[in-house]
């Protein structure tokens, strides 16, 4: 038999932000790429690679590049000639070049090429790509704009059938439903094939180093099982307990295992007020609602079942415990390597991101990873994926509005949660009378159209007893400096709840009217 070997090279260094253009609720796009490439780089991107057991001799490789379009050439209204491609990038491998891919659009876009085997080598590969500079036929002396990602290369290729123990596996294609022979000269026994078909083959010696295995419908291909991938971890799954409990349950409280016995007290303070409390370690949700596999749909999984198939009563409240991290795949936070926009094509600062200065966790926020203990669902919004828990509480399908209500406790430590479980009995049992219980403050920038929106609500409020402090900003103001010590006198003195619309940010409100030239009045 033929063997074959596809290896696949993909690095998860940059996360772009995607709109509603190019998601949708429920997708789960790539965001994570290798590499930015524009025409402003001051050099080609390049990269090394191995081909281990690469076959000598006539023949081709396949070779699959994936990329996502950033940018776009828009043509004036008046041009009436062919509009040029959004994007071209040019693809060498070992010096030669090989294609010239031309797309338009910010979609995925994967470029398969054949290469011959004679201009492969089975150790440092090089693989070179670039953007040309290009000029735009209706304005000769501006350059065209072309922002493009690099996700990842996958190669397959002949082997040389010459196959050490330490090679990655190998595969081979079955023909006409015969079975399968291969000659094994690595240390020890032959590996057994696993086939795409679900079946186990065990080798059958034949002596001279031969081995049979049995057969196969033609193009099912065969996997070795020589370098089974030792698992990271072992845990113990729990005995079912929430796919039919006894009783259906009010409050669902949805913790890290680090966390239960920290929030168990607040579990008992309700359950005294007369709700039914559930408390439920996440492990257990991905094991019963999501095979084993840590992903926030275990989460909507559970509550969706709750909802329908439990007994009443019918589920009302929702409590994740646990912070959350977009960037599960770094132990030391980047900003540089985040988009901060879903439709910005002028970042061309090479291999990065635009950064935007803010205050961070007090210990630098270096393990982002181990943030991530109740995962949140990233919602595509106008300007890109943002996280949003509300998607747990809907339980139909199609429907993103949650009957659920949703809260977060986003810590990390037990004592966190201790604090807010003290902080939130108090508050419910013995209040600290005073003026701040009606009090509501409502804080908008210089738009008219926000202070309309805070108006209005703070007027249906007003009906009910409550009492409406506004700090409203106005387009003739040189700074922003009281609006800050009106929200910090305001919290401190004591607010039953804060309102806030208008232009913001990761970790801004814009209180002021924005000014550039002075920068001092742009955010709160």
């Amino acid at each position: 038999a033929e063997l074959q070997r596809t290896l696949h090279y993909e690095q998860e260094n940059l996360m772009i932000r995607l709109d509603q253009s190019q998601q949708k609720p429920g997708d789960e796009p790539d965001v994570w790429q290798w590499v930015k490439l524009t025409h402003a780089d001051p050099a080609p991107f390049s990269t090394q690679f191995d081909l281990p057991g690469l076959a000598d001799g006539n023949g081709e490789a396949s070779l699959r590049l994936n990329f996502r379009g950033m940018s776009q050439i828009i043509s004036p209204p008046d041009f009436k000639a062919e509009r040029p491609p959004d994007h071209v990038v040019e693809i060498r491998l070992n010096g030669k070049l090989l294609e010239r891919s031309e797309w338009s659009g910010r979609d995925e876009h994967t470029q398969a090429i054949e290469v011959p085997l004679s201009g492969l080598k089975a150790h440092a590969n090089t693989l070179t790509l670039s953007i040309p500079q290009r000029t735009l036929p209706w304005k000769t002396d501006q350059q065209a704009v072309d922002v493009v990602m690099f996700n990842w290369i996958e190669l397959s290729y002949r082997l040389d059938g010459a196959l050490a123990a330490s090679d990655p596996p190998f595969s081979t294609r079955a023909s006409n439903g015969q079975p399968v022979e291969i000659r094994w000269q690595g240390p020890g026994d032959a590996p057994a094939l696993i086939g795409e078909d679900g079946i186990r083959r065990t080798p059958q010696a034949l002596g001279s180093n031969r081995f049979r295995y049995a057969a196969a419908d033609a193009g099912v291909r065969l996997f070795a099982d020589a370098r089974i991938a030792q698992p990271p971890a072992l845990r113990a799954v729990a005995p079912a307990a929430w796919r039919a409990p006894a009783t259906g349950y009010d409050y669902l409280i949805v913790s890290h295992p680090s966390l239960l016995d920290a929030i168990r007290p607040l579990a008992d303070f309700h359950e005294k007020r007369g709700m039914k409390v559930a408390v439920i370690d996440i492990d257990d949700v991905y094991d019963e609602f999501n095979f084993g596999i840590t992903h926030p749909q275990a989460v909507r999984n559970l509550v969706d079942h709750a909802w329908h198939d439990w007994p009443q009563p019918r589920p009302r409240f929702l409590l994740l415990v646990g912070d959350a991290s977009f960037d599960i795949r770094h132990d030391v936070y980047n900003d540089l390597a985040y988009a901060k926009f879903a439709n910005n094509p002028q970042e061309l600062q090479p291999g990065q991101f635009s950064g935007i200065p803010a205050t961070r966790y007090e210990d630098g926020d270096s393990h982002t990873g181990s943030r991530n203990l109740v995962p949140t669902w990233q919602y595509p919004s106008a300007e890109g994926q943002s996280a949003s828990d509300n998607w747990f509480g809907a339980v139909d399908d199609e429907d993103y509005h949650p009957v659920v209500a949703v809260g977060r406790f986003p810590v990390v430590e037990p004592a966190e949660v201790s604090a807010i479980v003290d902080k939130t009995i108090a508050y419910q049992t013995r209040p600290d009378p005073g003026v701040w219980r009606r009090d509501v403050m409502f804080i908008t920038d210089e738009s008219d159209a926000f202070k309309k929106s805070s108006d209005q609500i703070a007027s249906s409020i007003g009906a009910k007893g409550f009492s409406a402090d506004k700090i409203y900003a106005s387009p003739d103001e040189a700074d922003n400096l009281a609006h800050q010590s009106a929200i910090k006198d305001g919290l401190n003195s004591g607010q039953l709840l804060v309102h806030f619309i208008g232009h913001g940010g990761r970790f801004i409100w814009r209180t002021g009217p924005p000014d550039l030239r002075k920068n001092h009045d742009l955010f709160t």
